[in-house]
Parts: structure tokens; C-alpha cells; sequence
């Protein structure tokens, strides 16, 4: 023991004790066919990290999407389907900045293909990393994403959506943006995200690559914020802006994929009805092209 003892980190409490965590790696019987046989057993990532890994950043609250499943939602052998429009799904952040890259099939399906996750970047590294990844394109091309991203800076005059339009620019196909004037509520987005992960009759609408992995770590991560209080409009997800503790990567990749899923099948409350119910009529490429 004391030669293990030299490894063993020591963490200081407030209350005065001194506490040593005791990894597992330490036990001779536990060796790694062990690990592997009973981290399939564990329920989720996180739990394992918290409860065998002894990582006490691990987030610990109730999930923002408990109906999500790597079992369920997870689909090996997704591709891009060329005559089905690519739908861009934007978060604006610096580091990461992520985007998801989907496609709505049969007019119901939400296939997530790709993501493109770079940080620290700017709107014009990921758009060409964007073009870089495809080129061209048989069916157009529809962003969706965070609304607030219109407003323009003091300094350029140009709004993140602004910047998008500037660098896709001659690609050459139909660009369309489908942006709201506003972005739903928390409650609403989340919601509706729910609604497509699990129907009532327990379907799921949603398929992903094991290319996103900043999306499925959301999937299975992402846990409300249990210091907001009031009402239910001013639920938000946790976020975490310290750089060591891994969990600052969270919300980004599923909040882009809720702009994109509260556009097409929104959960409304009695506002958000009477407001729809007004607007103009407009051209929707993913249910047209999409129907395969």
C-alpha cells in the first residue's frame, strides 16, 4: 500500500478532512477486460466517470433530454442522401463553435450526418470547412439556427447571419435561411426536441452518425440548471464556462439541432399558435425534396 499511496491524490474538503479517492486500477483483480466488461454495464458515460473513474467534475442533474438513448438514436452507416437538401444547424460560439449538418427525410425523418465542431473559430473557418466538406450538392442547401445571430456588431455592422450569407457566396446551388424572428423559449425548444427523440407511442424521429459526437454527448450530458428558479419559462440547460472541466463543450451541438426542430415540428404553446397561425406561407424544400 505504500507504494500506491505516492499516486493517490488527495483532496482537501472545507469542512477540515482529507479525503483519498481509491481507484480502481489499484485492485490486481481489476484488470482491463474488468473495466470494459462492466463500463457496458454502467447506465450511462457520466455515471461511470462519477462513479468508477472518480472524476468529481462530473455534472451531476437532471437531464435536459431523457429520452435520449445511444441504443435508440445512434445509426451506423448514415450518409448524405446527394438529391436531399443539406440542413445546416447553427449555434454561434467561439470555442467550440458547432454546427450539425442534417437532412429531413420522408418529410418526418431527422437524419443527422455530420458536425462540424472547430474552436476556437470564427463564422468564416466554418463555413469553409462547410465547402470543404461539400463542395457541391445536388439539393439545396437550409440553414437554421439561433435567431439572435442577426444582430450586427457596432464594429463590422454585420450580424453572424450576415457572415454566413458573405462567405457562402456562389456556391452553386439554392441557399435558403430559415431563421425566426426570435428563438422559442428553452421550455419550447427542449420540447419539442423531446417530442421527436420519443413520440407518445414511443417512436423515434431521430437518427444520428456516430460522426456527431459533440451531439450525442449532449444526448446523454446536458442537465438542466437547478439554480434558475421562478417559472417554468425561465428553465435553462447548464452551462459551464471553465475551460478544464469538460463539460464547458456542452448545449452548443443539441441547442443548434432545436432551432432546426422547433422550425419544423414545434411543440406551441397558446402564443406561439395564435402567432403561426399569421404568418406568411413559406417554401419548405425539406418537405418537398425530402419526400424519398
Amino acid at each position: 500500500m505504500g507504494e500506491l499511496m505516492p499516486v493517490l491524490k488527495k483532496i482537501q474538503a472545507p469542512s477540515g478532512f482529507t479525503i483519498i479517492p481509491v481507484h480502481y486500477s489499484h485492485d490486481p483483480e481489476r484488470d482491463t477486460e474488468w473495466m470494459i466488461r462492466e463500463k457496458a454495464k454502467s447506465p450511462s458515460p457520466q455515471a461511470w466517470n462519477r462513479e468508477q473513474e472518480i472524476d468529481f467534475r462530473e455534472i451531476v442533474g437532471s437531464p435536459v433530454y431523457p429520452a435520449w438513448s445511444d441504443q435508440v438514436h445512434v445509426t451506423e452507416g448514415l450518409e448524405v442522401m446527394p438529391s436531399v437538401p443539406l440542413c445546416i444547424a447553427c449555434d454561434f460560439n467561439v470555442d467550440p463553435c458547432i454546427w450539425e449538418i442534417c437532412q429531413i427525410v420522408r418529410g418526418s425523418y431527422l437524419h443527422v450526418v455530420d458536425e462540424i465542431a472547430l474552436g476556437p473559430a470564427d463564422i468564416s473557418d466554418m463555413v469553409q470547412e462547410l465547402r470543404n466538406r461539400y463542395p457541391v450538392h445536388s439539393a439545396p442547401i437550409i440553414w437554421y439556427g439561433d435567431a439572435t445571430g442577426k444582430a450586427r456588431s457596432v464594429q463590422s455592422k454585420m450580424g453572424c447571419w450576415d457572415l454566413v450569407r458573405l462567405h457562402m457566396g456562389g456556391y452553386p446551388v439554392p441557399v435558403e435561411y430559415r431563421i425566426g424572428q426570435k428563438n422559442p423559449s428553452v421550455r419550447d425548444r427542449v420540447n419539442s426536441v423531446g417530442a421527436r427523440l420519443a413520440d407518445q407511442d414511443g417512436r423515434s424521429w431521430i437518427r444520428v452518425s456516430p460522426r456527431c459526437e459533440e451531439l450525442i454527448a449532449d444526448g446523454s450530458e446536458v442537465v438542466w440548471d437547478t439554480k434558475r428558479t421562478g417559472t417554468t419559462s425561465a428553465m435553462r440547460e447548464l452551462q459551464v464556462h471553465d475551460r478544464d472541466n469538460p463539460y464547458h463543450r456542452r448545449t452548443h451541438a443539441f441547442s443548434a439541432v432545436g432551432y432546426l426542430i422547433h422550425r419544423e415540428w414545434p411543440l406551441l404553446n397558446a402564443i406561439d399558435r395564435r402567432e403561426r397561425k399569421h404568418r406568411p406561407a413559406e417554401r419548405k424544400y425539406g418537405r418537398l425534396l425530402g419526400e424519398i
